[in-house]
This record gives C-alpha cells, structure tokens and sequence, in this order.
C-alpha cells in the first residue's frame, strides 16, 4: 500500500509538472507573438526594399542577403508569393537571382517534406509562385498522388508555372483529377499576373478536359469573343456541368444565343438549372424575346418577371 501511494503521488507530481511546462509554454507563445509579428514586418519591409532596390537600380544582387537568410526565409518566400499576386508582368529574373541566391527553393522544399495536410500544400502553393528550376518540377511529382486534393494540385502547380514560360502544359493535361472552376480560376490568375500568352485555340482543340477548361478560363477571363465557335462545339448531353459553364462563359460575353445548339441545350436543361441560369441571363441583360424560342411556356412568365426587376444602365 505504501508503494502504490508512493506511485500516486509521482504520477500527480509528474502530471502537475507536465501541467506546468505546457502552461509555461503557452504563455511564453502568447508573449512572443507581437515580437515575432514586428520581426516579421521588419523583414517584409527590408525584403520589399530590396527588391525595388534591384528592379530600379539595375543592380544584379539584393543588398543584405544574410540578413534575410538568417531572420526569416519564409517570410521572404510570402512576400514573393504576394508580389506574384499583386503585379502583372514582372521581370522575373531578379526575383531568380534573389531566390538562387537566398536558398528558398531548397529551404521550402525541406518544410514540404516535413509537413503534412494543408501545411505541405500551403508550401507546395509558395513554390509555384516562385521561380524555380528542374529540380523542382521532378520533385513535385511525387506529390502528385497525395492523399489531399489540395496538395495534389499544388504539386500539379509548381509543375505547371515551370512549364508555362515554354507554351507546354502537359501537366495540366496529366493531372488525375478533374480541376474545378476555383482551381482555374487560380490558374488562369497566375497565367495573368505573369504575363504569359496562352494559345487558347490549340487547348480547345485537344481532348484532355482540363486543358478545354483553361481554354474557357483564359477566353472568359479576358473577354474573347471570336471564341464562341469552339465554346459551342462543347456543348454535349455528356458533359452537362462543362456544358452549364460554356453557357455561363457565352452570356458573360454578351454573345447570341440564338443558335440550334444553345436552343437544344437550355431547353433540355434541369429545371433548377435553367432557372439558375436564367437569373443570370437577366442580369446580362437578354431580354424574353432572345428566348423565347426555347423557354418553357410555364416559365416564361417567371423570365418576364426577372427581366423586370434588373435594372440595366444602357446609357
């Protein structure tokens, strides 16, 4: 009895000690947090200065290398990302220089391979906003099969900024799954922001879904209405949620949907689909006699209705 007490009494000791560390811990998290917030600022400010240094100046390297090696390499990787994100165009050689010459691509790579989940994805998505080499676009293949949808389409990311500069987008075209509209939506935003052309046609013209679906992307996101030829041709009983999106992509562009195949499509649309579209199509301005060929006569006055209540400025 008087072991068994002894073994109590160093377990309740033990647990208030463990108690106490994690207390202990937690409040010095709480207590660093604005110090490591300002560390933070410091380094994206002088990070930021640097580069406007070496775009204005024409000077080849970023003053104070080591400093940013030695106070934050992730922070210096974000403020990449978020300058990918907020400019269109922008050289990306310096950015190269100042990626080589800090060690990033090496530096998230180790955090991809000790991460997990979202984490892993979270670094996969900062090294497809960075410049990167070879080495990073065989990496990212083991990634390609991951457990987590999102990492999986980073990994396909990182693959596909490397093999955007050269007009090849075979890893769009081998990625397993079926990219949604916020994922191309996300692709066709970074395509933008770099500055790179996308010969829409040929992607139109290949088999592969994902690669019609950036096509649709880039010819929605920058309004081409010469277009609407191969937009219709998607249209097919066999795809209805790529077919519903061509239709959305048609009226976004003002085009007429007086045509066979529109008419055929929309009339044989799910109910809940067709008013959803509808709505739309009201708020583009068509009016009930560009529809009238094909709109139900039960839902005609629900049409007339909507058009109603949308005021257009036409001035």
């Amino acid at each position: 009895m008087e072991l068994m007490g002894r073994l109590l009494a160093w377990g309740i000791g033990f647990l208030a000690l463990l108690s106490l560390v994690l207390v202990c811990w937690w409040a010095l998290v709480l207590l660093s947090a604005p110090y490591r917030r300002r560390r933070e600022a410091l380094v994206r400010n002088k990070f930021l200065h640097s580069v406007l240094w070496v775009y204005f100046s024409g000077d080849e390297e970023a003053a104070g290398a080591d400093f940013f090696v030695r106070r934050g390499r992730r922070v210096v990787a974000e403020c990449i990302a978020d300058l990918a994100d907020s400019t269109v165009g922008l050289d990306p050689e310096p950015i190269r220089r100042i990626v080589r010459e800090l060690g990033l691509e090496e530096f998230l790579w180790r955090r991809v391979r000790w991460s997990r989940s979202y984490r892993r994805a979270y670094y996969l998505q900062l090294l497809s906003k960075i410049p990167v080499g070879v080495r990073s676009y065989r990496e990212a293949a083991r990634y390609l099969h991951d457990r987590n949808r999102h990492v999986r389409f980073c990994a396909m990311s990182v693959r596909l900024a490397f093999e955007a500069e050269e007009q090849r987008f075979s890893a769009l075209e081998d990625y397993s799954d079926n990219i949604s509209y916020f994922e191309l939506a996300e692709l066709v935003m970074r395509l933008r922001h770099r500055g790179l052309p996308v010969d829409y046609q040929a992607l139109f013209a290949s088999p592969n879904r994902n690669l019609q679906k950036l096509a649709m992307g880039v010819v929605w996101h920058y309004g081409l209405t010469d277009a609407e030829d191969e937009l219709v041709k998607i249209l097919s009983k066999e795809n209805p949620e790529e077919s519903a999106g061509v239709l959305y992509i048609l009226c976004a562009l003002r085009c007429s949907v007086a045509r066979e195949e529109v008419a055929r499509f929309i009339s044989e649309m799910k109910p809940d689909w067709r008013k959803a579209l509808l709505r739309y199509m009201a708020r583009q301005g068509y009016s009930v006699h560009a529809l009238r060929v094909f709109i139900p006569d039960d839902e005609r006055d629900y049409y007339v209705s909507l058009v109603d209540s949308y005021k257009l400025n036409v001035g």
